[in-house]
């Protein structure tokens, strides 16, 4: 009778035990999400734009046609992201990453979205005085896929999103070839004066932006 009592709760206690493990390898997957995201928009940081497509399921990839595209998309998400949360240097910036959703194998579709929230770093400690307190959040701004047992961006959500008519307006205006005009192999430089301390985040960008087309541009002709 005893014996047989043990058996139950040895049974038991296993039982429990396999349970902890499962839950334990499921919420590290859930977690495991957050980590690509944090890398990806380090990478974004850091400007390894070459880097940026490794993130991306297949059918992510498909919508860069070339590396070029892939800048242009990041620098306009870049832009649009600090403009919306009022950053004057992402560099300079902390990320917070939260799930929308909690990932369960067998019983969802393999997709996890993130909500993102960028804050100074000068802000940070004002929301570490709260407990439980969280920056605004850009809701589902990133859908990743568990493809082969890796998490990878399937897409980043701008329309419909709250930084949907930012994104449009920032690639309008970086469309505007305002200092340097690119015509096929012809660099055309508008006589302007521009005043670095006097100038706007996006102005800057816009700048560097022209500067770095019109390089290669030049780099293109030297090969």
């Amino acid at each position: 009778m005893f014996k047989s009592k043990l058996r139950v709760v040895l049974a038991i206690i296993a039982s429990f035990f396999v349970l902890f493990l499962t839950f334990t390898s499921i919420l590290g997957e859930n977690n495991r999400t957050e980590n690509i995201a944090e890398a990806y928009f380090t990478d974004i940081k850091k400007k390894k734009y070459d880097s940026l497509a490794s993130y991306y399921t297949k059918s992510g990839k498909a919508n860069f046609a070339s590396l070029s595209e892939i800048i242009e998309f990041h620098l306009l998400l870049e832009l649009a992201l600090q403009k919306y949360f009022d950053i004057n240097n992402l560099q300079k910036s902390t990320v917070f990453i939260k799930r929308s959703d909690f990932w369960i194998p067998f019983v969802k579709e393999p997709y996890i979205q993130l909500n993102i929230a960028l804050v100074e770093e000068q802000d940070e400690s004002v929301w570490s005085m709260f407990a439980g307190s969280e920056p605004t959040s850009i809701r589902n701004l990133i859908t990743l896929e568990r493809d082969n047992g890796i998490w990878k961006i399937a897409s980043i959500n701008i329309e419909g999103s709250e930084i949907d008519a930012i994104f449009k307006a920032v690639k309008a205006e970086m469309k505007v070839q305002k200092y340097i005009l690119i015509q096929g192999n012809e660099l055309v430089m508008n006589s302007t004066k521009i005043d670095i301390n006097n100038t706007s985040m996006l102005e800057r960008k816009k700048l560097i932006h022209e500067l770095e087309a019109a390089v290669e541009v030049i780099k293109s002709i030297n090969q």
